[in-house]
């Protein structure tokens, strides 16, 4: 096998446990699922408040791209989610939309009764380690 010979790739299960679409799924072909209600699940890279909205950047280990989630103050769920930091597992039910900013091609809307944010397991803050810290610390 040489560096330039052509590796196939997998397929990709579209569903995992509890029915939710796998993030990599969304990044491989998203065009037949915008307008749909999805649920993902994952934790938290980012948590970002912005007035009435919650901006999380999820990520559920399937690849290494990001879905970011607008959260609505009105959408059940929002009081906990908005209480959560970087490291936080959560379950998400919500529309997938193409999103309306630069940089990336959909986004999760979380704004509907029938939507809703579940925080599975809060962080402590320890995670993740902040700074550059020495070996030992990171050995305690």
């Amino acid at each position: 096998m040489n560096r330039d010979d052509h590796v196939p790739q997998k397929p990709l299960a579209a569903m995992s446990y509890g029915q939710r679409i796998r993030i990599a799924r969304l990044w491989q072909s998203h065009e037949e699922i915008i307008g749909k209600v999805i649920r993902v699940g994952g934790w938290s890279k980012s948590v970002r408040k912005q007035a009435n909205l919650l901006f999380i950047a999820i990520n559920d280990g399937s690849c290494f791209d990001n879905l970011q989630v607008v959260i609505d103050k009105s959408a059940p769920g929002f009081a906990d989610a908005e209480k959560s930091i970087v490291g936080a597992s959560y379950m998400i039910t919500g529309t997938l939309i193409e999103s309306p900013a630069k940089g990336q091609p959909f986004e999760l809307a979380v704004n509907a009764v029938d939507h809703n944010v579940t925080v599975c397991g809060h962080s402590d803050g320890t995670y993740p380690i902040q700074g550059r810290p020495s070996a030992e610390t990171l050995r305690e």
